[in-house]
């Protein structure tokens, strides 16, 4: 009821009609609250509107903490201004753009919160809408003259810039702090020879702020980075602060047996005269607590690398070890985890799903997916199960499940510059999440923010060189770059490589997976992210149906199935695909694209054949007419001198081996008869033709980020819906509202 309502008070949602004791009584709760988001995905028009939560593992003494959110878009060409976003039920908020689409509207778009979780309480529900916004709040951090200040309310802190850059605190909840300071630069004896030094504002606003310092090392071969981060959110009386050491992918240590010792920087710290470190033990590896009068400093380092931070550390090529420490100033507490910020997630899977964001379709999960929280490392499969179960909603993103997920990547990333992190499978059994390792680090850097997973990748991708043996690896390496800076040229790089492995086989069973298991998830993504030219766009999607038609009986994949439907339309295929999990996927495909597509097959962009009325006017001049299907967005015609099938026969030829129409066909009304009058000069000796079209799913409208200022205000007009579709919404809120109601309450005098 709250996030319809956001003005009630919590409490009236804690009166006996609101308890819903029962399992069940819960479950058709949330499921209604989701059905009603999913109609209002569907009826709102451009009012965005996207529920989200964020959990608690209940050990909070206060109520406002702070939230992370990372939230991906569809693309489109209409959007709303992300000026008129807000994040309702929350005290503050700000927004940030992650990523971009071709077009230039918001691909990922993170959000920074202040929320409301009570202690009783294990979440709180939110959602991302359009509305007027609350006067803005003013932001934490400052440019000062010799340096940067930042301000939570609760903590005042210098960053002082010189020899040495200092985080000086200056009070903590009002009261003046004796001196207490802490090194964020390292002393350049540990690292090698300084080479370059940048101190900047990385994130600010009104509800955080970030401080980055970056240093490079020069080192024979290579570079070495030495990245130190101070963050604090509003309201909180601490900070967190990262360090993370980075070798450079490029860098070559043939000279020294692959590896370059070195000794990682601590954290160090400067207390004042007035200060004693205090005898109590604090929880977690290089804990400190030091006191002053009632005054206090808990500092606990929070354990990131493989290997641990030890005295010395063996970095190979493209390898990164982090340190993160929670500054705890808040007088008699002990609240390290409050520093970190909550994860949050769409509540609706259909978040993910209409923002295509993905390349297998999310099923609501059941909460049944436990994670082995005791486990040192796991694999990138099982790393790549756990995001997707999260997303999914099978596990709950509570704080010690994300910083374990984080300890777990860490300990991936410092595995170095792989070849391959993804084993190959000897027995060609199809992983559900063949995925290179570059897709996990790139997804968490989109649902958490964590800057260092995406300075990894754009690393790693701006040293790859791709030729004619181009590798899963190197392609999806180049295009996560792509999709994580939003620069065309590690995409055009990546095409320029695969386009003639892809055009060589193009009919030829022997090159049908010239990058194995790797193939359809790139191409299925590289089509979904848009921004090819039209006859380029074309030939790849011929050349994925022709990959697909050969792979059903050589390398059948629940992929497979479903961007096949995709590409024609035909429900044979997903029947092919539940009896091919029925037989052989079922066990390693729990969460397969198959029962995905099916569950949500109405919000798919899908290619349909479309029947066709062909007369001939003359000899070598044709007719074609047809009945304008709905969510039409794009047509395809295809000529030929044999038949033309949805489908391989022997009797035809598939549509993806005939010859498309070089001509724009205008799109009309839905509904209306339209033809399309073809000469001899278009289609040749061609006597037979074929038709598909696009249809288009629900999607949800993206914010405007990088649109021409008259094209902005040109869609002004457009942002508004129409009086009767509010009214229609309205009623018909309060009818499932009032229903939901009358049956909880009969429920209950039962």
């Amino acid at each position: 009821m709250c996030l319809l309502f956001p003005w009630i008070d919590a409490r009236v949602l804690r009166s006996p009609l609101s308890k819903l004791s029962s399992l069940a009584g819960r479950t058709v709760f949330v499921a209604l609250i989701c059905w009603i988001f999913d109609v209002c995905s569907l009826r709102a028009g451009h009012d965005l509107m996207v529920p989200l939560a964020v959990y608690n593992d209940g050990i909070f003494g206060v109520e406002a903490v702070p939230a992370v959110f990372g939230i991906p878009l569809p693309s489109s060409e209409d959007p709303v201004d992300l000026e008129d976003l807000i994040l309702v039920g929350a005290e503050s908020f700000q927004l940030r753009p992650l990523s971009y689409w071709p077009n230039g509207s918001m691909r990922w778009i993170f959000v920074e919160a202040i929320v409301n979780v009570p202690p009783q309480e294990d979440r709180a529900a939110l959602h991302l809408t359009t509305g007027q916004a609350v006067a803005a709040l003013p932001k934490v951090g400052s440019k000062i003259a010799d340096g940067y200040f930042l301000d939570t309310g609760s903590m005042r802190a210098k960053i002082l810039l010189g020899e040495r850059i200092l985080c000086q605190v200056e009070s903590v909840e009002d009261q003046g702090l004796p001196a207490f300071s802490m090194h964020l630069s390292s002393d350049g004896k540990e690292l090698g020879a300084l080479h370059s030094r940048e101190v900047f504002m990385e994130i600010n606003g009104p509800v955080t702020a970030t401080l980055r310092l970056v240093e490079t090392y020069s080192h024979p071969g290579g570079n070495l980075t030495f990245t130190r981060r101070c963050r604090a959110f509003r309201g909180q009386a601490g900070l967190m602060v990262e360090s993370v050491l980075h070798l450079s992918a490029a860098t070559d240590l043939s000279s020294s047996e692959g590896m370059l010792p070195i000794h990682f920087p601590t954290l160090s710290l400067q207390p004042g005269n007035s200060w004693q470190e205090a005898g109590e033990k604090t929880s977690g590896r290089g804990g400190k607590h030091f006191v002053s009068g009632d005054q206090s400093v808990r500092i606990l380092q929070m354990q990131e690398s493989r290997q641990g931070i030890s005295e010395m550390i063996e970095m190979r090529p493209g390898m990164l070890v982090r340190q993160m420490h929670a500054v705890d100033l808040s007088t008699g507490k002990d609240s390290y985890a409050m520093l970190d910020p909550l994860v949050g997630r769409a509540i609706s899977v259909h978040a993910y799903n209409d923002a295509r964001c993905l390349e297998r379709p999310l099923l609501a999960g059941k909460g049944e997916e436990r994670v082995d929280l005791q486990a040192a490392d796991i694999s990138s499969q099982k790393a790549a199960r756990y995001l997707h179960a999260i997303m999914g909603g099978d596990i709950l993103p509570r704080p010690v499940t994300m910083m374990a997920m984080r300890r777990w990547l860490s300990n991936l990333t410092g595995k170095g510059f792989p070849e391959t992190v993804v084993p190959d499978h000897a027995l060609g059994e199809i992983h559900p999440y063949s995925h290179d390792a570059s897709f996990i680090f790139s997804l968490w850097f989109f649902l958490t923010g964590d800057e260092a997973f995406r300075e990894r990748g754009l690393d790693w991708a701006e040293h790859l060189e791709p030729d004619d043996t181009l590798t899963g690896d190197v392609a999806f390496g180049l295009w996560n770059a792509y999709l994580l800076s939003s620069s065309i040229e590690p995409r055009d790089t990546m095409l320029a490589g695969l386009g003639p492995l892809m055009d060589a086989g193009l009919h030829q069973e022997k090159n049908l997976l010239p990058l194995g298991n790797h193939t359809l998830p790139l191409m299925g993504d590289v089509l979904r992210q848009g921004g090819l030219e039209p006859a380029l766009h074309d030939r790849w999607l011929d050349r994925m149906e022709s990959l697909i038609h050969l792979g059903r009986d050589t390398f059948p994949s629940d992929l497979l199935y479903a961007e096949g439907y995709r590409l024609t339309g035909e429900t044979s295929l997903l029947k092919e695909g539940k009896q091919w999990l029925q037989r052989d996927g079922a066990e390693i495909l729990p969460n397969n694209a198959v029962t995905g597509m099916v569950k949500g097959i109405h919000r798919q962009y899908t290619w349909h054949w479309l029947p066709i009325k062909v007369d001939e006017l003359a000899v070598g001049d044709w007719r074609l007419t047809w009945q304008v299907p709905r969510g039409t967005v794009r047509y395809r015609v295809k000529h030929s001198d044999q038949p033309i099938t949805n489908l391989p026969e022997q009797s035809s030829i598939a549509f993806h081996r005939a010859r498309d129409l070089d001509y724009t066909i205008s799109m009309q009304p839905a509904g209306t008869s339209q033809n399309l009058m073809l000469s001899s000069d278009m289609v040749g000796d061609s006597r037979h033709f074929a038709m598909r079209y696009l249809e288009r799913g629900p999607d949800l409208p993206a914010p405007r980020s990088m649109l021409p200022p008259e094209e902005a205000s040109a869609l002004e007009e457009s942002q508004t819906a129409s009086p009767w579709q509010v009214v229609a919404l309205s009623l018909l809120l309060l009818i499932v509202i009032s229903f939901a109601c009358a049956f909880l309450i009969k429920r209950k005098r039962i």
